[in-house]
């Protein structure tokens, strides 16, 4: 298992301008949520929630009777609550951590895409990707990205699915980027003291 200094790449960061910015992505299930509220919690960082699981969660929305079940319709509106939280909280100034990154939603309209059920969907889903990538790659949200990788896990086809999209997406959008790519059982060093077994 590997260890990695989290704490020294914020620092490093934190140098150069006020405010830090960590993105976590990955597939689904593989523990980025517990991840990324200990890390917002032990290095007092914003935490941005993973949309898609509040979108499910909405009380007394029901998707069906909305006609909103359809995957582009969900992945847009995901898509739309990031874009909304992530330029806003940076016309703040403030550090954050995200809970799934705008790759995420993408690799999961990629995902849609192959399944090839309905082409009318596809078309639709693949303008949305487009849509999503472009705006990633022109606004600048995140500083440093942990990509929680499925490593030592045992995976269902869409989490590698899943997972190769993301891995492939990281260097198209974040080649200028510190990119962490962990896995279970790896440690992340955020101080002298403090420890975060992944």
């Amino acid at each position: 298992m590997a260890t990695y200094d989290l704490g020294l790449i914020l620092d490093r960061v934190l140098n150069m301008q006020d405010a830090v910015r960590v993105g976590v992505c990955g597939a689904h299930g593989v523990g980025k949520t517990t991840l990324s509220k200990k890390i917002a919690k032990e290095v007092n960082l914003l935490y941005i929630p993973e949309y898609a699981r509040c979108l499910i969660k909405v009380p007394d929305f029901d998707w069906v009777a909305s006609n909103l079940l359809d995957a582009t319709n969900f992945e847009r509106a995901v898509y739309s609550c990031y874009a909304f939280t992530l330029s806003f909280i940076n016309r703040q100034h403030k550090s954050y951590i995200s809970d799934r990154t705008l790759i995420d939603v993408a690799a999961y309209c990629l995902w849609h895409i192959s399944r090839g059920e309905n082409l009318e969907q596809s078309e639709s889903m693949l303008k949305l990707y487009n849509e999503i990538i472009n705006y990633t790659k022109n606004n600048d949200f995140w500083d440093i990205i942990i990509f929680y990788t499925t490593d030592g896990l045992k995976p269902d086809s869409c989490q590698i699915f899943i997972e190769g999209a993301i891995n492939s997406l990281i260097y198209r959008c974040f080649y200028n980027k510190e990119v962490i790519k962990v896995k279970r059982g790896d440690k992340i060093l955020l101080s002298e003291n403090t420890i975060i077994e992944v």
